[in-house]
């Protein structure tokens, strides 16, 4: 009997937002040969070998790859194929007629071998694009080894003529015609489009067709699931080849009609003893994979035929544009895909089309809404068609003024803004790299040593001094990746100084990147990560009442620390600060600032790196920040001359970076509440300079907002109704936010970051009564993973301030966190790395007790508490909830308890 599953995937309205610019996305462009469109565009070489003829049609393919280079894209699919023809010097099949005019002239130069070389040199991929089963139908000329009884016949045009996919001899001819590419060129990927049994009858096989039998379609199939099937065959005999050939990076996919069906459809593993029930987009309407060309995506991708699938979704995805549909649109599309692509653990990049025909172009606000759809739909790239149009090689897209303009000068000021490497294939096999050493510096080279052979590499360069683990993966740092052991790095020559860090990795063919090898003027590298599970340990906590210095009313809403000491300031006229122990809690002091006109003066504090605290904030309805500087150990008032920041809006918190007093300086960071705009004045030998209000248009509105200073070019900012994402100082452009793993958005703004033995966290409030999570960020916001849950609360009375205080010190042995939620109370913990191989252990004083015993666990509570418990590896073992106690039946092993907020780990012998 088969095993029936149903799997309904809802359709859900992604948001337009402008999202983070990943690090690793795909991005590139079809270069089209069929027909010349694209390339050689009005150029063949009608003289073969002239070197004048060669050159220009080798010039145009370079300014092609020139202009993907431009635009901060990492890959090209150069059609080779088109018509059972080649662009290169096959062992099987005629030159293409687009190279002179004429099909089976050699035009003098090997194209394809001439366009890996360029790409390549130019850190852009190459991928192989091939029609499997299109042939012409220019019969003089065509392939020998094509025999006529192959090809099905349904009208008489180019596009129309199909070699059988039914036919054993048509799959065996067609590997070995990529064997031959695949032995020849050194490709990094494979790709197909939409090309297979193509608007065929559906009740009925046309002249040539391989007849269904007994021993061809053992399962008895429908027409439709036959020529499916056979498609389905071939594509896994490709994927085979690949693996085969020993070039197991070969990135292989498939771009078929965007449209899957209008119909659910049970996809089958290749045994057909099983099946999950696919639900279309609905109400969809157009042309289908799998109803009208007989590619069914989904199976291959379920079965893991392919590495991608590239739907062709050329529809709008804005109600502005021409050609809008409530149900087919891109938006609709793109989130099915995604939900698939997910499924099934492979990628998806989206098909996107700038021009529907030679009149009617897609205007790049839709283009640029596409990209940001793929970005919140698990679309991890886009693939433009086409070239011509879409780098306006010839000047005619009309929404660029001239030739020279195209989406090329336009998104590197936007959605492109940072390079890109393309995304990591995760489901093949790497082999471990050590860094790159004798990282060098010479004129405008950048150079290194490493044993690998068939490497890249990848290169970033970031502020001497900025965490470099952090560095080395964020998109800003990004300068590119090479397929040699040297980089040309002219266009960052004002960085090839001892004021900056430069960092080469490994980057394998698959996409996976390793440690590096660093330059920064003396080749000393920073310490590398250091390993161990996160430990977070509560060390003391203060309610309110039993404080002797916390109250209520709102009025404590910052704290800072400095060696071992907290800074409370309090909302006065008559203006203090508490001044508490940070390894026990008591209250040591209370220090007088002095009288002040408003109460907010005193509503932030902040203190420099070298120790210079401050006071302050903005008053609602003011354009002026107000700061007061004193002195941590005696208080007293110097008043700093308002600031006018006119245009900003309220801002009730701020951050220091750097220094205060010293010629080294540093700067001081705010968000409006307003939204849109960020703050930041330098400071340098005790003085503030001219402030710079950065307009930051994906930065919401919201209370209580915050940032928070990411070393001297960047920040992160977040408010109550937000969770932090990373915002560039130079343009304000939102460059990272947080992937599957987010914070809570406990309405409550809050959240603190630093680094401890080359790993870098975010501690983030959990809700307004002083729970916190902890985040490692180390591989970046998008790549971050929570490694605490929710800290117990500190209190249930009601926090109207919106925000919970943290702020931490790193020391030696660990790092020290301090939250304070207003009215409620004060709590420190300690975060410190275990080898225990623990992912991660959470431990705290509670009425939870797990007891080991032979054979299982005992839990113990005081409550009513949910409880889950996962093996090490992460699989649910237990769920449910426990009143009082409960025991649990479990193997030998170790087990991580999730109960009551907290984390624990236990043994069972």
């Amino acid at each position: 009997m088969r095993k029936r599953s149903v799997i309904i995937l809802f359709l859900l309205t992604a948001l337009t937002v402008w999202a983070q610019t990943p690090k690793q996305e795909f991005r590139a462009a079809y270069i089209t040969t069929a027909w010349s469109i694209d390339w050689p565009y009005q150029c063949p070489v009608t003289s073969p070998g002239n070197a004048t003829q060669i050159a220009t049609q080798k010039a145009k393919l370079t300014t092609l790859l020139d202009r993907a280079k431009q635009c901060n894209m990492n890959a090209v699919l150069f059609q080779i194929r088109s018509f059972s023809d080649a662009m290169y010097n096959s062992a099987y099949e005629p030159w293409s007629r687009a190279l002179t005019g004429t099909q089976g002239v050699n035009p003098g130069y090997d194209p394809l071998a001439f366009a890996i070389t360029e790409a390549h040199k130019r850190g852009l991929e190459l991928h192989a694009w091939i029609n499997p089963y299109r042939v012409g139908n220019i019969t003089p000329n065509r392939s020998p080894h094509i025999n006529e009884s192959w090809i099905l016949k349904h009208t008489d045009t180019d596009s129309q003529y199909f070699l059988d996919p039914g036919n054993p001899a048509v799959q065996t001819y067609i590997l070995n015609v990529i064997n031959d590419v695949l032995g020849k060129y050194d490709i990094d990927g494979l790709a197909f489009d939409d090309y297979f049994y193509n608007q065929m009858p559906k009740t009925s096989q046309v002249a040539n067709e391989t007849p269904m039998t007994s021993s061809n379609n053992p399962y008895n199939l429908s027409l439709g699931d036959w020529r499916r099937e056979n498609v389905n065959k071939f594509v896994k005999a490709v994927y085979q080849a690949i693996a085969s050939s020993g070039k197991t990076w070969v990135r292989f996919g498939i771009a078929p009609p965007g449209i899957w069906s209008a119909a659910p459809h049970p996809v089958y593993t290749e045994d057909r003893s099983s099946y999950v029930n696919i639900q279309p987009v609905y109400g969809v309407t157009g042309y289908f994979s799998y109803d009208d060309v007989y590619f069914d995506g989904v199976t291959c991708l379920s079965r893991h035929y392919l590495d991608y699938i590239s739907p062709q979704i050329y529809k709008p995805s804005l109600e502005s544009s021409s050609g809008y549909s409530a149900s087919t649109n891109y938006t609709n599309l793109c989130t099915w895909w995604g939900g698939i692509a997910r499924r099934f653990g492979r990628h998806f990049y989206s098909s996107n089309d700038v021009v529907d025909n030679d009149t009617r172009f897609n205007p790049p606000a839709d283009i640029k809404n596409q990209i940001d759809l793929n970005r919140n739909n698990t679309c991890t790239g886009t693939i433009f068609y086409n070239s011509r149009y879409f780098f306006n090689m010839y000047g005619h897209n009309t929404y660029y003024s001239n030739s020279s303009q195209g989406y090329h000068t336009d998104l590197p000021n936007n959605k492109f803004s940072a390079k890109a490497l393309p995304p990591t294939m995760t489901w093949k096999t790497k082999t471990n790299q050590s860094a790159p050493t004798n990282v060098k510096i010479s004129g405008n080279t950048i150079s290194w040593d490493h044993s690998a052979s068939n490497m890249r590499y990848s290169v970033y360069v970031f502020p001497k001094g900025a965490d470099a683990a952090s560095a080395i993966e964020n998109s800003s740092y990004l300068v590119g990746y090479t397929y040699t052991k040297n980089m040309d790095i002219s266009a960052h020559s004002s960085k090839a100084n001892s004021s900056y860090t430069w960092a080469v990795r490994p980057f394998d063919r698959y996409g996976y990147e390793f440690s590096a090898g660093y330059w920064n003027g003396s080749s000393t590298p920073p310490d590398p990560p250091a390993e161990g599970a996160v430990v977070f340990t509560k060390q003391w906590e203060k309610s309110q009442a039993a404080s002797g210095y916390l109250v209520t009313g709102n009025l404590q809403r910052s704290m800072a620390v400095y060696e071992d000491r907290l800074y409370i300031p309090k909302q006065s006229t008559s203006a203090t600060f508490d001044v508490v122990s940070g390894v026990g809690g008591a209250l040591l002091a209370t220090r007088t600032v002095g009288e002040v006109s408003d109460k907010w003066f005193m509503n932030n504090v902040a203190i420099s790196a070298d120790g210079q605290i401050l006071f302050g904030s903005t008053r609602t309805g003011s354009n002026t920040l107000f700061l007061l500087k004193s002195n941590r150990a005696s208080g007293g008032m110097e008043t700093i001359p308002e600031i006018d920041i006119t245009g900003f809006g309220r801002s009730d918190y701020f951050e220091l970076y750097g220094d205060y007093n010293t010629a080294n300086g540093g700067y001081l960071v705010a968000a409006s509440n307003a939204g849109g705009k960020a703050l930041k004045i330098p400071i340098a030998n005790g003085a503030l300079g001219t402030p710079s209000i950065i307009p930051c248009s994906t930065l919401p509105a919201g209370s209580s907002a915050i940032a928070f200073p990411e070393g001297a070019d960047h920040f992160y900012a977040m408010n109550s109704a937000t969770i932090p994402a990373l915002y560039r100082f130079s343009d304000g452009a939102q460059v990272a936010t947080f992937g599957s793993e987010k914070p809570t958005k406990g309405n409550a703004s809050g959240m603190n970051v630093f680094t401890f033995r080359g790993r870098k966290f975010m501690v983030t409030a959990a809700n307004l009564f002083g729970s916190v999570e902890v985040f490692e960020i180390t591989q970046g916001l998008g790549n971050a993973k929570k490694v605490i849950e929710a800290t117990s609360p500190l209190g249930s009375t009601t926090n109207s301030t919106a925000t919970v205080a943290i702020c931490s010190e790193v020391k030696a042995d660990g790092v020290m966190v301090y939250i304070m939620a207003p009215n409620n109370g004060i709590a420190a913990y300690k975060l410190t790395l275990s080898t225990t191989g623990i992912q991660q252990t959470q431990q705290e004083n509670s009425n939870v007790k797990i007891i080991s015993k032979k054979g299982g666990l005992k839990v113990e509570t005081s409550d009513t508490s949910p409880i889950k418990i996962y093996s090490i590896n992460g699989i649910l073992m237990h769920e449910g909830v426990v009143s009082d106690y409960a025991e649990y039946i479990l193997p030998t092993g170790i087990f991580v308890v999730y109960i009551n907020g907290q984390i624990i780990k236990a043994i069972v012998n």
